[in-house]
């Protein structure tokens, strides 16, 4: 019929948009099962992190870890807490299961070295533990990994992770026998800007002059030394990093530093360290030497008077040097660690646990009303005492000056307050050339050659010991050398040659300005004193600004006491800085041990086919190591 030849197609064109309809929401189905599938680790990560620390540790076990260290041992480490909101913050993010990064800045401490492993060293510890307590490795690797125990197949130095799904990126900053004055120079302008946590590692390296004890005299001059006062020039610049990083000091405890201490305790520099970390108020130190002394010193059942090198040889914790850590040092100082984070998570476990049953109408579940949300925290009056508003008749507010004051403080917070050593800014602009770097300077080369006196240790380690050496006096090397800076000096500016100075076979070397700068020439011995001794020396020449500044070291016919002419360049720091009038020695040969882990030579650096190059204070590259 018409009629019905005529609803037909109606109810074909409707059958079509029910088609289309359907098809429509099975797509939007689609996209929101995704979205779930996507998020979903995240929220079993939320949902694990407000059900408290006990469910937390069962999808993460080795967050449960338990030292043979006493805890109330452990405690004793928190040597300087303060504001410990950066840190908090740093644990927040772990939690919360997002990228987060470490990095270490210090000395062949805060390294493997000592470890018979290459994954054994307290830092390397430290990232496998958050691997496993914080990220999906937990979940990826079987039940039961521990983080002390050596990856398989090599697995972790080669990756640098414990697993692919990992969220923990650990830099790796520190460079064998170096200080903080090689480390604000040449280390800190490499500092990612996203880093979240910076660990320093100053506590034996922090001398006046390498192997010089510190006398009473330098001790009372608390940050009048230039080693110091790098410090916490780079201590500043840190705080000021665009991602407000936590940065915390980890004090190591070597017989080398405490033979000379008072009750091989005091003073040693971890005690500047601390004055420093509580006059900035938001840096944190945590004191190996409030673990280990204890230990060395009362292991027997009666206390000890002092120390002997018998005594630290026994314990089991350090190499024969008494500086470096065993593998069981090293664990001590990683269980340090990690005692102290392990503490700041439980506590934001059980703040996320407690909100979560208020909101549920349960009302707060933990002691002390300590209902904080994770990465907040409550300032140090309302934390201790947890009431309101002060009393409006309360003396400390009579005439509003108090109140005044604390809004003046608080605005003047947001700022870092002067440098605690006088006139201690960080200023002028830098260039930092090792190793491959150096070569890009070398306009003329006469019996000098480039090589690598390095090689493998006892561990697996590979330790190369880049520069340029010559055997035979006249030998020449000329670096050409830009002492503008960029354009960023006019007057003159330092240029430290750094070269070995060793105990046997060294000689005497001349640098001069041969072409286009002008600078008084300096004389510079490379011989050392002490027997099997070797370590990296600073020569310090003032110099002209100007674009093409050619420097020339060249071998004296004089020899060493032994008749040696051996001379080595390792490399070039340029820089401008009021606080270059005194260059310390760096302790060790092993500086040019840096170009090796940033540059991909080794695994572990900042990540292959990276080198380091010359970083002004801008940040921008000026020089590329050749590969």
């Amino acid at each position: 019929m018409p009629t019905g030849g005529w609803r037909a197609p109606a109810r074909t064109k409707k059958d079509e948009r029910e088609k289309r309809r359907a098809r429509a929401c099975l797509l939007i189905l689609s996209v929101a099962v995704a979205a779930i599938l996507l998020c979903a680790p995240k929220l079993s990560s939320a949902a694990s992190a407000s059900s408290g620390p006990r469910a937390w540790a069962e999808q993460h076990p080795e967050f449960g870890h338990r030292s043979a260290i006493p805890r109330t041992l452990l405690d004793r480490a928190r040597a300087v807490l303060g504001d410990e909101a950066r840190v908090h913050a740093f644990v927040a993010k772990l939690l919360a299961g997002e990228p987060t990064k470490f990095a270490v800045l210090g000395s062949s401490l805060a390294s493997c070295r000592g470890a018979s492993h290459l994954d054994s060293g307290w830092p390397a510890l430290l990232h496998k533990w958050l691997e496993l307590a914080f990220t999906p490795c937990a979940a990826a690797l079987p039940r039961g990994t521990r983080f002390f125990t050596p990856s398989p197949g090599y697995w972790y130095q080669l990756q640098r992770h414990l697993c692919e799904q990992s969220t923990v990126q650990y830099i790796d900053m520190a460079v064998y026998a170096s200080t903080p004055l090689f480390a604000e120079m040449c280390m800190v302008p490499k500092v990612p800007p996203d880093v979240d946590l910076v660990i320093v590692e100053y506590g034996v390296n922090d001398m006046e002059y390498a192997g010089v004890a510190m006398s009473s005299a330098m001790a009372q001059r608390l940050m009048h030394t230039v080693e110091r006062r790098s410090l916490e020039r780079t201590v500043r610049s840190l705080l000021s990093g665009p991602s407000a990083p936590a940065v915390l000091f980890m004090e190591m405890y070597s017989w080398g530093m405490a033979s000379r201490a008072e009750r091989n305790f005091a003073l040693l520099p971890e005690d500047f360290h601390a004055a420093m970390a509580r006059y900035y108020g938001n840096v944190q130190v945590l004191s190996s030497r409030l673990v280990l002394h204890p230990l060395l010193t009362g292991g027997t059942g009666a206390w000890a008077g002092g120390l002997t090198p018998e005594d630290i040889a026994a314990s089991g914790l350090y190499q024969p040097d008494g500086i470096h850590p065993t593998d069981a040092g090293h664990r001590v100082y990683a269980d340090i660690l990690i005692a102290y984070i392990q503490g700041i998570a439980h506590k934001q476990l059980l703040a996320a646990a407690s909100e979560q049953h208020a909101r549920e109408g349960g009302g707060s579940t933990t002691s002390g009303g300590d209902t904080q949300h994770p990465g907040k925290h409550a300032s140090s009056a309302h934390g201790a005492h947890g009431v309101g508003d002060a009393d409006a008749g309360d003396v400390l507010l009579e005439g509003g000056k108090l109140s005044g004051m604390v809004e003046g403080l608080a605005a003047a917070m947001l700022t870092l307050p002067p440098p605690l050593a006088p006139g201690n800014e960080h200023k002028g602009f830098n260039q930092c050339f090792l190793n491959h770097d150096t070569k890009l300077l070398v306009t003329a080369n006469a019996g000098f050659e480039f090589v690598d006196e390095g090689g493998p240790m006892d561990n697996g380690l590979v330790r190369h010991k880049f520069g340029f050496v010559a055997w035979s006096p006249g030998a020449s090397l000329t670096l050409r050398l830009d002492t503008t800076l960029g354009g960023a000096a006019t007057d003159t500016v330092h240029v430290l040659i750094s070269h070995l100075k060793s105990y046997s076979g060294m000689g005497r070397a001349r640098v001069a300005c041969v072409g286009g700068c002008l600078c008084a020439p300096i004389d510079v011995d490379a011989h050392y004193g002490l027997a099997n001794v070797s370590l990296t020396s600073f020569a310090d020449v003032r110099v002209g600004a100007h674009p093409a500044c050619d420097l020339q070291v060249t071998v004296l016919n004089e020899p060493g006491p032994d008749g040696g002419f051996k001379f080595k360049v390792i490399g070039v720091v340029l820089h401008d800085s009021p606080h270059a009038a005194s260059i310390p020695l760096l302790a060790g040969d092993h500086v040019d041990y840096v170009e090796s882990k940033v540059s991909g030579f080794m695994p572990g650096g900042f990540g292959e086919g990276t080198a380091l190059v010359a970083v002004g204070a801008a940040g921008g590259s000026s020089a590329t190591a050749a590969q």
